[in-house]
């Protein structure tokens, strides 16, 4: 039987491995985005969201905008089914 520490453990390990996976997506469409600043903070959008489904309290309104349309990538000329792709791939989303 898991004792509460062990439990513990394998959350904290899962998290981290969620961490640097969402670090990896961030930097591949990064890659992607024009050097102007415009576009920059529309990136930007979607990297805190990427984040924010790390954190308990902003879950919910960064998976609502991660399965939306995702404008402001699209507005950079991202392919917004690319990044939903890399995300369903990924299974970032299921494992929020």
């Amino acid at each position: 039987m898991k004792t509460m520490d062990m439990i513990k453990a394998e959350r904290q390990k899962l998290k981290a491995k969620r961490r640097k996976l969402i670090a990896a997506i961030l930097l591949k469409v990064e890659t992607q985005i024009p050097a102007i600043p415009e576009a920059r903070l529309m990136f930007s959008v979607f990297a805190c969201a990427m984040r924010d489904t790390l954190d308990k309290v902003h879950r919910n309104s960064a998976i609502r905008y991660l399965t939306g349309p995702l404008y402001e990538l699209s507005l950079c000329g991202i392919d917004t089914e690319w990044v939903r792709r890399i995300l369903k791939k990924t299974e970032i989303l299921e494992s929020c």
